[in-house]
């Protein structure tokens, strides 16, 4: 309880000798050494010591000399997914995921979306055959046991509408794809009315459509008049550069889906007047403007002044 207090007191010698042992965790029940691991891994310390710990545990319990609960083991994978880079991805992640796998139907909604979430963001792309060689082909279960259970926990109503949308966003930067947890997930965005405090799920979740390849026309029509709508009522004008850098981001995944909006095309040509646009981003609005299909005036204008 008192470990995160010495951050920033020069503790990382301290703590790298007291526990580069795993005889010191040892006699920890698996609520202390969990909260001492999380905790551990905040610090710098080498990632050998928390990635040893893990590894060490991992052995108790094939041992039957410790016992872990599912929402455990998605904490101890959270504290060391940063840190598990070959060679230690062999030794400690598969080995934890053959722990949690059988149980992750069971997860609550958060602790789910907390795996979800730690998975996305570092996943290990490998091919099948790499992955029976080195002994994590638990790995090739993992995506439709986990589209399973977020298909279950989005029925049940276990998340609302800005947790479906970052789950739906890692779900698309892991590129796993159900056809059953898409439709729930997306059935849910259409459903929602989108309201001003939504206009930060707009990115994710046209991102998310075009990893996962889903042209929904409803939803992205939706998201489409709703984005024109909020650049017209809601936003700056003209807008900032980081709004621009938003608008072009969320045109190139509906590009990605080859989703064509004449409302859209309109907010894209409005922004080649925009005198906070830098030179980057209206040669990057030509560009968009271009893959559309689309040459009003300001286009044939803003292409004289770059030639």
């Amino acid at each position: 309880r008192t470990i995160n207090l010495w951050q920033g007191h020069a503790v990382e010698e301290m703590l790298t000798h007291l526990l580069s042992s795993p005889a010191a965790v040892r006699p920890l029940p698996t609520s202390y050494f969990v909260a001492v691991l999380s905790a551990l891994c905040s610090f710098n310390v080498p990632k050998e010591v928390p990635l040893t710990l893990a590894s060490a545990f991992v052995d108790r319990v094939d041992c039957g000399e410790s016992i872990a609960t599912p929402e455990q083991w998605v904490r101890i994978l959270h504290s060391i997914r940063a840190l598990d880079d070959p060679p230690w991805w062999d030794r400690v992640t598969p080995r934890i995921l053959q722990n949690l796998v059988p149980h992750v139907r069971n997860l609550s909604p958060h602790n789910l979306a907390l795996l979800l979430q730690t998975y996305a963001s570092k996943p290990q792309h490998s091919k099948p055959g790499q992955r029976a060689e080195s002994g994590d082909a638990i790995l090739d279960h993992l995506p439709a046991v986990v589209t399973g259970a977020v298909n279950q926990a989005v029925r049940a109503g276990g998340w609302n509408i800005e947790q479906v949308v970052h789950n739906l966003d890692q779900l698309g930067r892991l590129d796993w794809y159900s056809d059953t947890t898409a439709a729930a997930m997306v059935a849910q965005c259409t459903q929602t009315p989108l309201l001003e405090p939504h206009a930060p799920l707009l990115v994710p979740l046209s991102r998310a459509c075009a990893a996962l390849r889903i042209h929904h026309a409803p939803l992205l029509n939706k998201m489409v008049l709703w984005y024109c709508w909020s650049c017209t009522y809601l936003r700056p004008n003209p807008l900032p550069q980081p709004q621009v850098d938003e608008l072009l981001e969320f045109a190139g995944h509906l590009l990605d889906l080859s989703f064509h909006s004449l409302e859209l095309q309109g907010v894209l040509s409005e922004q080649l007047l925009n005198p906070n646009a830098s030179a980057r981003q209206k040669l990057a609005l030509l560009a968009a403007m271009a893959r559309f299909a689309h040459f009003p005036v300001e286009f044939k204008e803003a292409c004289a002044k770059v030639c």
